[in-house]
């Protein structure tokens, strides 16, 4: 859909962007997302598109705030290949996989990883979730509490929000790290 200030419509992937997006902010974000998703419309287009423009850091017509380029700079470099190592099951991870495509340009690249330069398994590890988290959910906490084993602790809670500070200070204090 075309609105006014915007240089491109809001599409399928401005959705799932502003869902992503929805995820790291306040209540009210969330309602007026779920409002403007309910019943697709000239009002609720703006909406999905502010989210999505404040999550991609776009901005103007062909711009993209410096902040994006650092962050493609840092993690491409640990992560060539997104799609392959992120995965394509469902809309978020395939949403992930497109953002960043740039990355794929490091894949041939990369030098392959040598067994020492694997990272060990934590001694403890701890697992915060929501429930209603839309980045990842409950089946992505799962897999990765039976892939580290016993060592693993989980918090989650019906409340927050994806990157709920809270949720960090109690992972913090369980398992005795950072002073807490």
């Amino acid at each position: 859909m075309t609105i006014d200030g915007r240089s491109v419509p809001v599409g399928s992937m401005d959705a799932v962007a502003a869902v992503v997006a929805a995820s790291y902010g306040p209540d009210a974000s969330r309602q007026s997302l779920a409002t403007a998703l309910g019943s697709p419309s000239p009002d609720g287009a703006p909406v999905v598109g502010a989210l999505s423009d404040a999550l991609l850091m776009r901005y103007g017509v062909d711009d993209m705030a410096a902040g994006q380029i650092a962050y493609f700079q840092e993690l491409c470099p640990q992560y060539p290949g997104w799609p392959e190592i992120g995965g394509e099951d469902g809309e978020v991870a395939r949403f992930f996989a497109r953002v960043h495509g740039p990355c794929q340009q490091f894949a041939d690249t990369a030098a392959p990883a040598v067994v020492g330069d694997l990272p060990s398994r934590p001694a403890a590890a701890c697992i915060a979730s929501t429930l209603d988290d839309g980045v990842t959910g409950r089946a992505s906490a799962d897999e990765w509490a039976a892939a580290l084993g016993s060592t693993a602790l989980r918090i989650e809670t019906t409340q927050g929000q994806h990157g709920a500070l809270d949720l960090v200070a109690k992972c913090a204090s369980v398992i005795k790290v950072g002073g807490a």
